[in-house]
């Protein structure tokens, strides 16, 4: 049974279409408080600063995670080349060594396959798996049945897609 694969996604506009609507109610707000006959007052003072700050956030928002989108875009093509080329390492066997490591209130856990090492964590932000038995992840402990592709980063082997033998009773 499948558990986990990486995928490649985009922005999704879907995320986007929120944000935009927010801003446009803050300047319509504007647009209508500059269009009334009403002249200099608090009220209108009250309605064009709110008018700012709504409208004005969530384009500064908006602004950011296109930025820090724009500069993960090398790194997302050379992991969907990863994938869609099939350039990464499988390998298949019981699981040994599982650790399960609390650290505070983050966990993280530690197995391996064939003399290979994986470890990850539900609290770091990772490419590939990270949900670890305590968040609801799938490893139980040493001698499941697992097939994983993998790619290894920076010395640590990360989990691009991870297959679990369910067992029949």
């Amino acid at each position: 049974m499948t558990i986990f694969e990486k995928t490649i996604s985009i922005i999704d506009i879907v995320n986007i279409i929120p944000l935009l609507l927010i801003a446009l109610l803050g300047f319509g707000i504007i647009y209508r408080v500059e269009r009334s006959k009403i002249n200099f007052s608090v009220r209108r003072q009250v309605f064009l600063y709110y008018g700012y700050i709504i409208g004005g956030l969530p384009i500064i928002i908006f602004i950011f995670f296109l930025t820090i989108n724009i500069s993960k875009i090398p790194e997302r093509n050379e992991l969907r080349d990863l994938l869609k080329n099939k350039k990464y390492l499988t390998v298949e066997g019981l699981t040994e060594n599982y650790q399960l490591i609390k650290d505070g209130s983050n966990y993280s856990e530690s197995f391996s396959v064939k003399g290979l090492t994986f470890v990850h964590s539900d609290n770091l932000v990772e490419k590939g798996f990270k949900q670890t038995f305590s968040k609801g992840g799938q490893f139980e402990g040493n001698g499941q049945q697992v097939r994983i592709e993998y790619n290894t980063v920076n010395e640590k082997n990360l989990i691009l897609k991870l297959e679990i033998a369910v067992i029949q009773d």
